[in-house]
């Protein structure tokens, strides 16, 4: 196994650092890395032409900024004929030391995967542990669609379409080990659907295949203002509108499936809306509760018209 590590990086300068090192003090250690400058205006590209210089594994590239799907298919240019895994890794995130042996192991023992998975923690912006338990519990509790209905999905079994269908619960893209293949012949990034770029990706790829798991923490990923998932209604309409493209485009089985995922995903939404709608309200903050309830409202209404 050789692995190409891509790391996007727009504006990185706090944190790349840290993610550089964290490959570096992989305890395996056949991989390349490539950090793409995706037009900063800061030190990224110093900071990563410095690592560069001492490091022949890695290299880095630059573009004028467009975007992280973008920066990733440009780092996608890097890998050399031996590379046969892929790692996308956020320029704010920190593998764990063993990241790559513990997927790489799980991957070797599934050949017939197209990736594998694990867990993420999450840290702050000095890379302390933060309470993030329903993002952390969420990720782990695996659910999927059985007979139009959410099931609970065992750690023993790997990720599928059906899974995923229901949106992405791979928080960040550390989490993964790809094979090259699959993911070259899936054309790789589509940048019309950032935010949501990875969870397009994850779909194309499981609807030809399955991601092994393994109930591991992976990477660390980093909680501050300038994480996109915090956009919550802007992470929502991408899913929606990944859902939407690849009903259309998929086969007849994995289009119901994305359906019967967005139908439920909505209702999931407008009972977690209404849930802090409620909490708003006991906190006396009635403009917080007025949005919730707007949510509830509009996701409800979409799950009944069913259609993505």
């Amino acid at each position: 196994m050789s692995v190409l590590v891509v790391v996007p990086a727009h504006e990185a300068a706090a944190h790349l650092a840290a993610t550089i090192d964290s490959v570096r003090a992989q305890t395996r250690t056949d991989w390349r890395l490539v950090v793409v400058d995706d037009g900063s205006r800061d030190t990224t590209g110093t900071i990563a032409a410095g690592f560069a210089a001492r490091d022949a594994r890695i290299t880095c590239t630059a573009q004028p900024n467009a975007g992280v799907a973008a920066a990733r298919n440009r780092g996608l240019l890097a890998a050399g004929p031996d590379v046969t895994h892929y790692l996308f890794l956020d320029h704010d995130d920190v593998l764990e030391p063993d990241a790559l042996a513990v997927l790489g192991a799980a991957l070797d023992a599934d050949p017939a995967a197209v990736g594998v998975h694990g867990l993420m923690r999450c840290v702050d912006v000095a890379g302390s542990p933060v309470e993030a338990a329903s993002l952390e519990r969420w990720q782990r509790e695996r659910v999927a669609i059985e007979d139009g209905r959410v099931v609970p999905w065992p750690s023993d079994r790997p990720t599928t379409f059906r899974a995923l269908a229901l949106g992405n619960r791979i928080l960040t893209m550390g989490q993964s080990l790809l094979r090259r293949d699959p993911v070259d012949a899936a054309g790789g990034f589509d940048p019309a659907t950032v935010p949501a770029d990875d969870y397009d990706l994850y779909l194309r790829l499981l609807a030809g295949g399955h991601l092994a798991f393994v109930a591991r923490v992976v990477v660390a990923w980093r909680l501050h203002e300038r994480n996109v998932s915090h956009d919550r209604q802007r992470m929502e309409a991408a899913t929606a509108r990944v859902q939407r493209k690849l009903a259309r485009t998929l086969g007849a089985d994995e289009g119901r499936l994305l359906l019967v995922g967005y139908r439920l995903a909505r209702r999931g939404l407008a009972r977690l809306a209404l849930d802090a709608a409620k909490d708003a309200l006991a906190r006396g903050a009635v403009g917080t509760a007025t949005a919730e309830l707007r949510r509830v409202a509009v996701n409800w209404a979409r799950a009944q018209w069913g259609r993505p």
